[in-house]
């Protein structure tokens, strides 16, 4: 059993996403929603939400500025964008914590001939999430938030 199993989460933790992976998924909307615990006065937090996924991502300063630096200011232009979810370590009050962390997936490399294509097929066709090389893919069921 993992420990972190036993203490489930309404949102997006760093223990949900596979070791030493990258998963990439697409904005579905942002919400302003009280991440409070139970015994903590209100804290309003944007929070992040995916195309298919129940869980939510409570965006801290870093990753805001990650997708806004991308996407811009506006979070409704952020629908339908693709991003890149790993965990990692930060210090917090002296101490290592596991974290997430955000990043931009860069573009395809597409030929010059085939970019007036490409955008016509995009405006028909829902395009799939765009990979790193060497990034796992993962099917969306194979994501457990």
């Amino acid at each position: 059993m993992k420990i972190s199993s036993a203490f489930p989460s309404k949102y997006l933790r760093a223990a949900d996403i596979p070791d030493g992976q990258k998963v990439t998924v697409r904005i579905d909307h942002v919400e302003m929603e009280n991440v409070a615990g139970n015994d903590s006065p209100d804290e309003h937090k944007p929070v992040l939400y995916f195309v298919g996924k129940q869980k939510g991502m409570v965006l801290n300063k870093t990753n805001s500025n990650t997708i806004s630096m991308a996407y811009g200011d506006d979070t409704d232009l952020w629908v339908n964008k693709p991003v890149a979810i790993f965990a990692t370590e930060t210090s917090y009050q002296g101490k290592m914590m596991p974290c997430l962390r955000v990043s931009i997936p860069k573009p395809s490399m597409i030929p010059a001939g085939a970019m007036q294509a490409k955008v016509a097929a995009a405006a028909a066709v829902p395009v799939p999430p765009p990979f790193e090389e060497g990034e796992q893919q993962f099917a969306a069921d194979d994501i457990p938030f």
